[in-house]
């Protein structure tokens, strides 16, 4: 028995439909990342480093030849996979987020699975990509700590 000291919610999305994330499609800017180019992510995304290899698919946007975008699978099972993404600060607002995400998709729909993304309220850019797409929410997920 603690006292609360955060809370957050916001919405959950399933990543379709389909056709809207094929009409918009990634630019030649993404790259997989995998335990042999993890090197990539040293500048500006050192934290996912450790997490390579668990979080699979794993795609990365780049800029002069180093990621400063990703989107990967933080939580999955056989059947479903759920978007982590982050960009560094210095490279939002340029598309690099919502390349690496349409590039995930594509590779969770390749694996069968169903990929899901889901944001806080706060995060309008997060939310912003969500409705680019064409995700449709089918949740809203609550958190407290």
């Amino acid at each position: 028995h603690q006292p609360v000291t955060q809370h957050w919610s916001g919405p959950a999305y399933v990543c379709q439909p389909i056709s809207q994330i094929d009409s918009n499609g990634s630019d030649d800017n993404t790259i997989t990342v995998t335990t042999n180019n993890a090197d990539l992510l040293k500048d500006y995304l050192n934290d996912w480093l450790e997490d390579v290899a668990h979080v699979q698919p794993f795609v990365a946007a780049l800029a002069n030849d180093k990621a400063v975008a990703v989107c990967s699978s933080v939580r999955k099972t056989d059947v479903l996979h759920e978007a982590g993404v982050e960009t560094t600060s210095a490279y939002r607002r340029r598309g690099h987020a919502t390349n690496v995400v349409v590039a995930w998709v594509k590779a969770v729909l390749e694996l069968n699975a169903l990929p899901l993304y889901s944001t806080s309220y706060e995060n309008t850019a997060s939310m912003g990509i969500a409705s680019k797409l064409g995700f449709e929410q089918y949740a809203v997920d609550f958190h407290v700590s």
